[in-house]
């Protein structure tokens, strides 16, 4: 499999909005909420509100894509960043893919030696990297304000 890294684009947002949306159903704070229950209303409910903050850090932040170099339309992982902090990360599954090979999209998307502010639960690094995140790293939801109004965090 051949990867290749390149910049977001708005005919992206269907896509990396249901990764971003599916994979944080399956949070901590989904499951709190009834959203890792497919076809329910309260996962409908959740991905309504979940998808204006998830479309702000877009929009605001930036995504990194690792897509097939052969068809840059297929994405395989993407993170939403902004310095100093860490907004969300998925690694599609694709027919079984093992964790390690997940994992490694995420490390080339994300620097995981980086001291990073981790504004939401992301279940995929926490799945593909022992069920905690890295030792600089530290969760705090409230870096989601300061992040959409251009602060960056160092």
């Amino acid at each position: 499999m051949n990867l290749a890294m390149r910049a977001y684009r708005p005919s992206d947002e269907e896509c990396v909005v249901n990764l971003w949306l599916n994979s944080y159903c399956e949070s901590h704070y989904g499951r709190q909420r009834g959203a890792h229950v497919r076809r329910s209303d309260a996962r409908e409910a959740f991905r309504a509100e979940q998808r204006c903050t998830a479309m702000a850090l877009i929009d605001r932040c930036g995504v990194r894509m690792l897509v097939d170099a052969e068809d840059e339309d297929v994405i395989w992982a993407f993170a939403c960043v902004s310095p100093g902090a860490l907004h969300f990360a998925v690694a599609k599954r694709d027919h079984g893919m093992p964790e390690a090979k997940r994992a490694e999209f995420l490390r080339q998307l994300v620097d995981f030696d980086a001291a990073l502010i981790v504004t939401h639960e992301i279940p995929d690094i926490l799945e593909c990297c022992g069920r905690r995140l890295a030792p600089k790293w530290r969760e705090d939801a409230r870096a989601i304000a300061p992040a959409l109004m251009g602060y960056t965090f160092k």
